[in-house]
């Protein structure tokens, strides 16, 4: 028997893939949607080659509110969502903004329609640590902590604050209207992790997966194994004032398996617990949840 089910937003991505793969490890039912943008189906094979288990797969784009339904209505055991769908890159979202928002606001609108209108009620949102802003700005808010005010600078910062405000007021919403009809059973099923950090890198220990982009990378490390392939020529570094022994920017990064872990505990402790709407922040020098 599996352990729930779930649909994952964007799940044949890097983080979602390997979130995919943690979640069918342990137990879990995985259907998968993704419009394959910045990704390919091929990942389900990896999937399968390393787990024995293949999750669902349909081809559809976040912003169509009527194929989530359809996904929904043919998976009326699907109780738990986690969403990356999103487009992902700082730059690029002050270059289109009007993109941004359309793909990463109304497209979790229409999620959470759809989700709502088949009583799908656990989610887990892949936001970012950009939702926080410069946290230096502020003292003792490195590493940054929970509490640490919110104040995106970019676009992309702000779809994703944006997304993470609607989540929050659905979730307090129907927590609401249950407790009006005296229904504490109800009020507790509706949950969500708001999960903030950046920085995903590695592969897995087969080397079977890893980081591999469809279109050009914006991440560091894609970028770097590109080079290394001959792909591309060279690496640019940008910056030679930075406070580090030469001049460089310092970056912390999150393995790719530990996030992936980090998704799983989330939805684990949503459904088991019925926290209600909470954040958690996984940057420099914060890691993530344990399942253990």
């Amino acid at each position: 028997m599996a352990a729930g089910s779930c649909l994952i937003t964007g799940g044949t991505g890097y983080i979602g893939s390997f979130t995919t793969l943690a979640l069918l490890e342990a137990g879990y039912k995985v259907v998968i949607v993704d419009n394959l943008y910045n990704s390919s189906k091929e990942v389900l094979n990896r999937i399968e080659l390393i787990c024995g288990k293949r999750p669902e797969y349909v081809e559809l784009d976040i912003t169509s509110e009527s194929d989530l339904d359809a996904v929904f209505q043919k998976h009326p055991d699907i109780d738990s969502v986690i969403h990356f769908a999103a487009l992902k890159a700082v730059g690029e979202s002050g270059e289109i903004p009007l993109d941004y928002y359309y793909v990463n606001v109304y497209g979790t609108l229409a999620l959470l329609r759809a989700a709502k209108k088949n009583n799908v009620t656990n989610f887990v949102y892949s936001s970012s640590a950009t939702v926080y802003g410069d946290a230096t700005r502020f003292e003792n808010m490195i590493p940054i902590p929970e509490e640490c005010p919110l104040g995106p600078t970019n676009p992309y910062g702000n779809t994703k604050f944006c997304s993470e405000t609607m989540i929050t007021d659905l979730i307090n919403a129907e927590r609401a209207n249950a407790l009006k009809n005296k229904d504490e059973a109800a009020a507790k099923k509706w949950n969500a992790g708001l999960l903030r950090y950046f920085n995903p890198a590695g592969s897995h220990p087969s080397a079977i997966m890893g980081e591999d982009p469809a279109g050009v990378p914006y991440n560091l490390l894609p970028l770097l194994a590109q080079v290394a392939t001959g792909k591309r020529k060279e690496l640019l570094v940008f910056g030679d004032d930075y406070k580090s022994h030469d001049g460089t920017a310092i970056r912390d990064y999150i393995h790719i398996l530990d996030l992936a872990q980090g998704h799983l505990a989330a939805l684990d402790y949503l459904r088991s617990k019925n926290p209600g709407v909470r954040a958690g922040t996984w940057a420099p020098g914060v890691a993530p949840p344990s399942t253990k």
